[in-house]
């Protein structure tokens, strides 16, 4: 898509973590936080792409170091989200639309950012902002529509009246822009607040003052938009990524026997009529052929033929 473009934030220090490894580099089973962001933006359509960089920058450079079209800039100071975006400005130019994005959201799909897409330009918005209906709303940003059903402000909890914080549609903190908006909005920021830092969500009131509108884009699925900040909500996302994987295959006509104990990796393919045993593991770019019966083993970067029967314990490994 021309003229696309994706700005994730990856600067944070991750502390909850109690890692040596940036946030962005822990795994979602087999891989890792900031590849699962990368993959559906880029499945989307988007593939020019800047990361803004802080805590270790140079290991999450690594991991992309074969990945095209992605540059990176630097926060060295952590001054808020729309600081960090400030960091960018090199990067955007007024005709192209920009997304923005955490970096640490691995369960986002390219359905969702195709969405978004789709709010944004069939209704020729200067921004579109993606929001969830969540069953707990306590500690987001609330939306508040107007008269017209479109974007008006965020309230957050610490803000919001008590009829306000009723309200389930909740801000994700993923973003749409024009370019021309976004760099005219945050050459608007300031940092007059408690914090001293630049909010990226007071953009939205600079483009809503220019008398321009801004939509909002609900995602179906309000588990896409879980950020990943400590080792716990790490292991609920790589659950929910397991189990979404897993109901994909059976979809598509594979019996998993027992899906709580079977792990596929994002990318692998496996033909109908095939059948999984419990303690499966298979991971990397695997293909599984159809009608194959796969016992408990362990199979990564590896092809296994159509009517293939693999027997329990096996190890297959980079077999193409």
């Amino acid at each position: 898509m021309d003229n696309y473009k994706a700005i994730i934030l990856c600067g944070g220090l991750g502390k909850r973590m109690n890692s040596d490894i940036p946030k962005a580099l822990h795994k979602v089973f087999d891989k890792t936080i900031s590849r699962c962001v990368v993959d559906s933006i880029t499945s989307a359509g988007i593939k020019d792409i800047c990361m803004i960089l802080g805590h270790k920058a140079e290991m999450i450079i690594e991991e992309f170091k074969d990945t095209p079209n992605i540059s990176y800039a630097y926060q060295t100071e952590l001054l808020g989200t729309g600081h960090a975006v400030m960091q960018a400005v090199d990067f955007i130019k007024e005709n192209d639309k920009v997304l923005v994005i955490y970096g640490d959201m691995p369960l986002i799909t390219k359905e969702s950012i195709e969405g978004l897409i789709s709010n944004f330009a069939s209704n020729n918005y200067a921004a579109s902002v993606m929001t969830a209906i969540v069953d707990n709303p306590f500690g987001y940003g609330r939306i508040i529509r107007n008269g017209k059903d479109l974007f008006e402000k965020i309230v957050e909890e610490k803000d919001a009246s008590p009829d306000e914080k009723q309200i389930s549609e909740v801000n994700l903190g993923v973003y749409m822009y024009n370019g021309a908006d976004l760099l005219a909005s945050l050459k608007k920021l300031t940092n007059d607040n408690a914090q001293k830092e630049y909010y990226l969500t007071d953009t939205l009131y600079h483009i809503l003052t220019d008398n321009k509108d801004i939509g909002t884009y609900v995602i179906p699925d309000a588990t896409e938009s879980n950020n990943v900040n400590s080792r716990s909500e790490l292991a609920v996302a790589t659950r929910l990524m397991l189990d979404r994987i897993n109901k994909k295959h059976i979809e598509n006509g594979v019996t998993i026997i027992d899906p709580n104990n079977t792990y596929i990796g994002s990318d692998v393919i496996i033909g109908k009529d095939t059948i999984i045993y419990p303690g499966t593991t298979i991971t990397g770019n695997s293909i599984i052929g159809d009608n194959c019966i796969i016992e408990c083993s362990y199979i990564q970067n590896s092809k296994v033929n159509d009517n293939s029967k693999i027997s329990a314990f096996s190890n297959i490994k980079d077999k193409f």
